[in-house]
């Protein structure tokens, strides 16, 4: 059994971490990251989301049957919505939340990603394939 004092101390780091997750930004807890688009790749079948802290998402356009059956010129044809917190089709009638990509999608190809795993984008073919840009 945890004394009440230590309950009553982890009860209020949990609620300082939570305060900080509410205005965006990135806690020791829970590090986020920032669902905001900066702009959008298509790549063959691909979607290619960037997002401000400088990840992507990929996403399939099987995943979405109206981006799936639109021509490259509709795809093309988007718009980011406040900030950049949703991607908006006005031709095919789509719209997506970004938050909700890298929910279901998640990060891809980073080297934050990648090295997160352990791995690296270290091979020209790597490079390559996941187009870094090297500082």
């Amino acid at each position: 059994m945890i004394p009440n004092h230590d309950v009553r101390a982890i009860a209020r780091i949990v609620e300082e971490e939570r305060e900080t997750l509410k205005r965006g930004m990135e806690t020791t807890l829970w590090p986020t990251v920032t669902a905001l688009a900066t702009s959008i790749d298509f790549l063959a079948r691909t979607m290619r989301v960037r997002l401000v802290s400088g990840d992507f998402i990929d996403v399939p356009l099987d995943s979405f049957p109206r981006l799936k059956g639109a021509s490259p010129e509709q795809l093309v044809k988007m718009e980011l919505l406040d900030s950049g917190a949703g991607i908006h089709w006005p031709d095919i009638d789509e719209d997506l939340s970004v938050s909700g990509l890298l929910r279901d999608f998640g990060l891809a190809g980073t080297q934050t990603f990648l090295g997160g795993w352990g791995g690296a984008v270290a091979t020209p073919v790597k490079k390559a394939q996941y187009m870094v840009h090297e500082n």
